[in-house]
C-alpha cells in the first residue's frame, strides 16, 4: 500500500509541476505513471483511427 502511495504522490507531484516532459519521455518504474501515459497514448491513437477513418468514408461516398 505504501509504493502505491508513493507512485500517486509522484504523479500528482509532475502535474501540479507541470513537468510534462517528464511524464511523457523517459523510463519510469511507477506504474501509474506508466498506466497514464498508456492511456494517454491509447485515447489519442483511437481519435487518430476514428478521424481517419470517417475521412476516407467520406471521401470514398
Amino acid at each position: 500500500m505504501k509504493q502505491s502511495s508513493e507512485n500517486l504522490q509522484q504523479l500528482l507531484e509532475i502535474l501540479r509541476s507541470r513537468q510534462l516532459k517528464k511524464l511523457f519521455s523517459g523510463a519510469t518504474d511507477n506504474t501509474l505513471i506508466q498506466f497514464f501515459c498508456y492511456c494517454f497514448v491509447g485515447g489519442a491513437a483511437t481519435v487518430v483511427d476514428w478521424g481517419l477513418s470517417s475521412l476516407l468514408f467520406y471521401a470514398i461516398l
